[in-house]
């Protein structure tokens, strides 16, 4: 605990260092589960920024985990099929029809 030094000068408050927490040695703690290395491959892919679309696309990729190459050919078509801002939409639609 800090001891009550009386009136301290703001400059001198902003002055003091701030201890930080350490960092992990290794910068790769904790590795992705594979259908989270797909999700962010189809959100890097598509340019996806949308929080909902995001989400969503998470959740299909869980949904899907094991069959990571259904995913990838949905994602194949969107690149060729869809343009501009509906690409998010168009991948959503075609794993929703073809999911089921």
């Amino acid at each position: 605990m800090p001891v009550n030094e009386g009136m301290v000068a703001l400059s001198d408050m902003l002055k003091r260092k701030v201890e930080k927490p350490p960092e992990y040695p290794d910068k790769k703690f904790r590795k992705l589960l594979p259908f989270q290395e797909m999700a962010l491959k189809v959100l890097e892919t598509l340019k996806i920024r949308d929080k909902k679309s995001v989400a969503i696309i998470f959740k299909t990729c869980k949904r899907n985990e094991n069959n990571l190459a259904f995913i990838e050919h949905c994602l194949c078509e969107t690149k060729e099929l869809a343009n501009g801002d509906k690409k998010a939409n168009y991948f959503i639609k075609i794993i929703c029809e073809k999911g089921k």
